[in-house]
């Protein structure tokens, strides 16, 4: 079970379970999600936690219906609360971003869960491959630092367990301890970009180097790093040139720092204005 020690330990040395006593788990019945939920119903005893399995239903595909009562049972047979919302997306999304309303959608009701719960962390079956894929994508868009560190361990109350993990190992588990799952055949379709970055672009860098994800995954945590590093810079240097009586910056210091500081410090100054936290 080194799968197992090893999502225990990057839950440990990333604190995600601080001052939470239920973990929401997020189950669309696909092999991450899955295994996800084995891994957690064996850890939380041990962790100290409560699970409780969601399942949100998108509508988007005739075979969605039957993968939320997969779930539900699943649920049940392992003795876990069962939460199920539902929403018409094509509906909401009204010629928008059908990916962007999915998952607006989504997290809106597991947060729903969360509040009504109480204490509650959200958990996601993100892992490393899906880590290095948001890198390139946030890439392609021209993203800062803030954009390539991608997904962030614990995150406005959002945990992901898994991204120490890569598809190999998640797909090997399920195989080894005979998790059943449920398979979205749109994960096939290269009409999305991120399917199209899975199913091409990732293939292709890896003729380059047969290591890109874990180089990928690497250069997120080295963003996420110097990228929490020139915020608390910023936070101090706003601190410093922030004229309170004319609501405004110090000029002359602003122009001496780094273009680097200088636009973070600007965005952290207008939400000031704006009355939000910095």
């Amino acid at each position: 079970m080194d799968i197992l020690r090893q999502v225990k330990a990057y839950m440990k040395a990333e604190r995600m379970l601080e001052r939470c006593h239920l973990v929401i788990a997020a189950v669309s019945g696909g092999v991450d999600s899955m295994v996800m939920a084995d891994l957690l119903e064996r850890l939380q005893e041990e962790l100290g936690f409560q699970l409780v399995i969601a399942n949100f239903n998108h509508r988007l595909r005739p075979e969605a219906e039957e993968e939320a009562t997969f779930v539900g049972d699943w649920a049940r047979r392992h003795g876990l609360p069962f939460c199920a919302g539902t929403a018409d997306i094509a509906q909401l999304s009204q010629g928008k971003n059908l990916q962007d309303t999915a998952r607006r959608e989504r997290y809106a009701f597991l947060r729903s869960v969360a509040f009504r719960l109480g204490g509650a962390a959200i958990a996601t079956a993100h892992h490393s491959d899906d880590q290095a894929e948001t890198v390139l994508l946030h890439l392609l868009r021209g993203s800062g630092l803030g954009g390539l560190s991608a997904m962030l361990p614990v995150e406005n109350g959002v945990i992901r367990p898994m991204l120490c993990l890569d598809r190999e190992a998640i797909c090997r588990y399920a195989r080894e301890q005979g998790i059943e799952w449920r398979e979205d055949e749109s994960n096939h379709s290269d009409k999305y970009l991120r399917n199209r970055i899975r199913h091409q672009l990732m293939p292709l860098l890896a003729s380059y180097n047969p290591r890109i994800s874990e180089a990928l995954n690497n250069a997120a945590l080295i963003c996420r790093d110097e990228d929490a590093l020139l915020d608390e810079m910023a936070e101090i240097s706003l601190a410093e040139l922030w004229l309170e009586d004319d609501v405004a910056l110090d000029g002359p210091g602003f122009d001496a720092l780094a273009p680097a500081l200088q636009r973070r410090v600007l965005r952290k100054a207008f939400c000031l204005s704006a009355g939000d936290l910095p």
